[in-house]
């Protein structure tokens, strides 16, 4: 049949900051911006938030203190035997309708469940979710949210590729579902990268043939870097937290000659279409969100990044 009308689908790639260090981080502290930052996304209202950082009790106080039911939440936290980090979602119920959600740990077989794999400091995790848009003839789309470990060099490219194998594997199962994933990568662009590199790269190189929305779609306020620890648009280092090294000017330079502003981000929106027949999706928009509080702060130490999908049904 001929493709049906497009729908219009907003994703945020949101890295909250926990609450573990709400002492430490002062006036920035959680306790003091959790109200503002629900007002910003019951304000902004994207239709799908994947989080990093969020704990349980952090997405649950964001969606109670909105306004009426805009929002919901799932999540999983990456130690099993307390309440930790996630990297989960929020949506809206009105928007889209939730099939199933699964989470699995970037640890290699015989690691336990909630242990530091290979070189990272911390366990790490990715949740994948089956969304439908709802409406008459709602259209599917799987999103893959994660957080890449700051401190482990060889953990980041061994999750990579775990990574790369679940997109495979999605796309082999549901082969007319399009496929989203965001997350901090802890890892920038440019530089020669070789989470990125693997991450789009073609999957008949060995890659998860994901595309960066970034570099597909107009981007409103580009900026050196989406970290950027609670000093926003004023935030130089060229240093990240742990093992992570921001990438320097020429790096911004292409093996092509091509010059990207984003060489030095770390946190990414992908996608990829359904293989053969199925959801197409088309960047349309993107931005980096620089809202501030009402109070001059700024909601996280990282921005959020917003891209606005058209999605389309193929067949």
């Amino acid at each position: 049949r001929l493709p049906g009308a497009a729908k219009r689908l907003e994703v945020w790639s949101f890295n909250l900051r926990t609450e573990f260090r709400d002492t430490e981080d002062g006036a920035d502290g959680w306790s003091k911006r959790r109200d503002g930052v629900a007002r910003l996304i019951h304000t902004r209202k994207p239709d799908l938030v994947c989080v990093q950082e969020a704990t349980e009790a952090m997405l649950a106080h964001l969606v109670e203190h909105g306004s009426g039911q805009d929002y919901a939440w799932a999540a999983t936290s990456r130690d099993p035997a307390r309440p930790d980090e996630t990297a989960g979602f929020l949506w809206r119920p009105g928007r889209l309708q939730l099939e199933s959600r699964t989470c699995a740990w970037l640890a290699p077989e015989g690691v336990a469940t909630g242990r530091p794999a290979w070189d990272a400091m911390c366990p790490r995790t990715f949740e994948t979710a089956l969304f439908s848009i709802c409406g008459e003839d709602p259209l599917a789309f799987c999103v893959l949210n994660t957080h890449l470990d700051h401190e482990g060099v060889q953990a980041r490219l061994e999750s990579a590729k775990l990574i790369a194998t679940a997109v495979a594997k999605g796309a082999r199962e549901q082969p007319a579902c399009a496929q989203i994933v965001c997350g901090d990568f802890n890892s920038p662009k440019g530089g020669g990268n070789a989470v990125y590199r693997l991450l789009t790269a073609p999957e008949s190189a060995g890659g998860a043939g994901l595309r960066d929305a970034f570099r597909e779609a107009p981007v409103q306020n580009m900026v050196q870097s989406t970290i950027h620890k609670f000093q926003g648009t004023e935030f130089e280092s060229v240093r990240g937290d742990g093992t992570v090294e921001l990438v320097q000017d020429s790096d911004h330079i292409e093996s092509n000659g091509e010059r990207f502003g984003d060489a030095a981000h770390i946190d990414w929106a992908l996608c990829r279409d359904s293989d053969g027949e199925g959801v197409r999706l088309r960047p349309v928009k993107c931005e980096v969100v620089l809202d501030q509080l009402e109070s001059g702060r700024w909601p996280s130490d990282h921005f959020p990044l917003s891209v606005v999908f058209e999605v389309v049904q193929t067949q």
